[in-house]
């Protein structure tokens, strides 16, 4: 019995565990592009948004690694998005081994005003 109940716990526990860290990821707030620069091979970057940390990473700065599967495609619309000054924002899913928010997905809103 008290056998069944540990590994109930520890099942508990660990499922938590892996229901927190996909729950961390997020938003990281609507803005524009502060500033873009290349680092490490990849590129960081922030908004003057909110600049959410999510999971908690020890750098507040969002990076493109070059292994995201369309490095190119983001790349270029992020760069787009700077040059315009057009609001993004940034979706994030953990931490780079340097510290710096992993770049998952961004959105924007296409509004073409009067």
């Amino acid at each position: 019995m008290f056998k069944t109940i540990r590994i109930l716990g520890i099942s508990l526990v660990l499922a938590t565990l892996q229901i927190s860290h996909s729950y961390a990821a997020g938003y990281v707030g609507e803005g524009t592009i502060a500033f873009m620069q290349n680092a490490y091979g990849q590129w960081i970057m922030t908004t003057n948004g909110l600049n959410t940390n999510p999971d908690n990473c020890s750098i507040n700065i969002v990076m493109l690694a070059q292994t995201h599967s369309q490095y190119k495609e983001v790349y270029s619309f992020l760069l787009s998005a700077y040059i315009a000054q057009k609001k993004v924002n940034i979706y994030v899913d953990g931490c780079h081994t340097a510290g710096y928010k992993l770049f998952s997905f961004v959105y924007t809103n296409w509004n073409p005003g009067p």
